[in-house]
């Protein structure tokens, strides 16, 4: 399906012809249940040459593949649970089931050889049944929850570009409006039990919702007549506003739990509303002169005014009563950019780059001190800051790229070195599950990118990527309990993917193919503490997939497996307190089958 283009532009609507597709998926994924997916795609032209419309839809279900073991049994006591408790789960196989669909339509309309219209819209909903995490402690893909943590999650954005090419110039105006909901309650049935000395679980719900709005308005005037100068600029708006809301309140915790004492006054746990308003407004230009037929020289800038506005109350017993954000972030500046490119010929060039990037500053909110004491003091924070700077960056890259043997091989690579101040660096506090944002000072990182696509016979395609980065910090950043050396977070140092794929004919009008690919992924950090290692680094892991399949006219039938060696990489873990360690991870080995229609 095209319905989701990461980095790639989707296809266009076509007024030349008709064309549609279809495709569906089954899988089943070891020790878990079926999958299904669906898509479909029509192109319709509306008037020839002037007026098309294509349209994606999908839907997906992925079955789950964690199985819930709670040592206690349903029903539970009536003390065990406050009446605001989302859906009780007792013992249950593959609970964590997912269901997604989407679609995107887009209109393109050409009154004119110079002027094209371009509306859109795309839809995509997401609703689960659980967390896709499971408890290290219970054993693999096993949790021990008392309560079901559904989610929902939609988003819609409208998008309009409207394009007019003057002869000597074309004009974009790419104008877009997005909204985005979110709803989930998380699995916090076994936190109380050591925030409050209890002995036995408490159920009761954690619940957040986020709604956010984002207005994007850009126009860009780009040269396209001959001769040695080619220039590009224009103007940039945009308006992010986001809303959000968390609640761990249950208003029978006293009468369950303490005799209707006020322990918990008004059953609030912890309450929290944020108001986050951003805005930014940019003008950029860049130009490229080419001094001889196979030298360029391309300088750019781009001028930046950002505000941003956050406000926000926490209240609750775990927050130690009521505390307040009120932070504002504004900032101008320049963003400089000088590049060089030589072509040796015309399969190959060179370049060498510098530029400079920012990230604006932004409100944040303190953790709660009652709840992330010990974390802080794990990492010697005694008064974290409600504002984090923005970070700036300064990026030095030289380049080639290359095609050789008729094009059957290319080559494309790259050595970086990037220098930043004021890092913006956001650790996850093991124990208490929040997060801690601020500026790490300063910090390094080098390294290399390499690509290559071979073809060595007709029919095989080999593809390689590789790639290194050494990231540190070059000053110590007691605001994060940092040192000076520590790796960056959230930085794998090695990364590389291999795929080979090979086709050829069978019968008339049939031919076969073959797809092996891997991934590998160096280890990495979450934070600036060691001392808890299952919750400080992840593992180095690689994975596989495998594909093979038959093609004939307009269908095509294809058998794969993914994660081909089951593996099990810790993507991630949080502990609650006491709730043990929710790890996420991949989704294990899964077999399928693919069948689609051109018509």
């Amino acid at each position: 399906k095209d319905l989701l283009y990461v980095g790639a532009e989707p296809p266009k609507p076509d007024s030349s012809a008709f064309d549609a597709s279809v495709a569906g998926t089954l899988s089943y994924t070891d020790g878990g249940e079926e999958n299904y997916a669906m898509n479909g795609m029509v192109n319709v032209p509306l008037a020839e040459d002037k007026a098309a419309l294509r349209v994606v839809a999908y839907y997906q279900q992925d079955g789950g593949y964690v199985d819930n073991r709670p040592e206690e049994r349903q029903p539970l006591p009536e003390y065990q649970y406050s009446e605001s408790a989302a859906k009780l789960i007792d013992v249950r196989d593959n609970y964590n089931d997912e269901d997604s669909s989407g679609v995107r339509a887009v209109l393109t309309v050409t009154p004119t050889e110079q002027l094209t219209i371009e509306p859109g819209i795309y839809y995509q909903s997401t609703t689960a049944d659980a967390w896709t995490t499971y408890v290290a402690e219970m054993g693999d893909l096993k949790s021990n929850f008392l309560e079901m943590s559904p989610h929902e999650e939609t988003f819609t954005i409208y998008s309009l570009n409207v394009s007019y090419d003057f002869g000597w110039a074309e004009l974009l105006s790419a104008s877009s409006y997005s909204e985005y909901e979110l709803l989930t309650t998380e699995p916090f049935d076994r936190v109380l039990p050591g925030a409050l000395g209890l002995p036995f679980p408490y159920v009761a719900p954690y619940r957040t919702n986020e709604e956010q709005e984002v207005f994007t308005q850009e126009l860009r005037l780009t040269s396209t007549g001959s001769g040695p100068w080619k220039w590009i600029g224009g103007l940039f708006y945009q308006q992010d506003d986001l809303t959000t809301k968390q609640r761990y309140v249950t208003p029978d915790i006293n009468d369950d739990l303490f005799g209707g004492a006020p322990v918990v006054p008004g059953g609030r746990l912890f309450v929290f509303d944020a108001e986050r308003e951003e805005s930014q407004f940019a003008v950029f230009g860049e130009t490229t002169y080419s001094v001889t037929p196979k030298l360029d020289l391309t300088a750019g800038l781009r001028w930046f005014d950002n505000d941003s506005d956050r406000y926000a109350v926490a209240d609750g017993l775990f927050n130690g009563g009521e505390s307040i954000t009120d932070v504002n972030a504004a900032e101008d500046g320049f963003t400089p950019k000088v590049q060089a490119s030589y072509r040796t010929n015309e399969n190959t060039m060179f370049f060498a780059t510098i530029a400079k990037g920012y990230r604006p500053g932004f409100g944040t909110v303190v953790p709660p001190p009652g709840l992330c004491d010990a974390d802080l003091a794990a990492i010697g924070v005694t008064n974290p800051s409600d504002q984090v700077d923005s970070d700036e960056l300064w990026s030095y890259e030289v380049g080639s790229k290359a095609s050789l043997m008729d094009r059957r091989l290319t080559i494309q690579g790259a050595v970086y070195f990037n220098q930043w101040d004021d890092l913006q660096q956001s650790i996850d506090l093991p124990t208490c599950g929040f997060v801690l944002s601020a500026n790490a000072g300063k910090a390094e990182s080098k390294g290399f990118e390499l690509e290559v696509n071979a073809m060595p016979i007709d029919g095989l395609v080999l593809d390689l990527a590789i790639g290194y980065v050494d990231a540190e910090l070059t000053e110590s950043a007691p605001g994060l309990g940092a040192q000076s050396g520590d790796r960056l977070v959230y930085v794998p140092d090695w990364s590389f993917s291999v795929g080979a794929t090979y086709t050829h004919a069978i019968a008339a009008q049939m031919e076969a193919f073959y797809h092996a690919d891997y991934q590998y992924s160096g280890d990495m950090t979450f934070n600036y503490d060691p001392s808890v290692p299952d919750l400080y680094q992840r593992d180095a892991f690689g994975t596989g997939s495998l594909r093979a399949g038959l093609k004939k006219n307009q269908w095509q039938v294809a058998a794969f497996v993914d994660n081909v060696s089951d593996e099990r990489p810790a993507l991630g873990s949080l502990r609650f307190l006491t709730s043990g360690t929710l790890t996420y991870t991949l989704r294990p080995r899964t077999y399928g089958v693919n069948l689609s229609y051109e018509f």
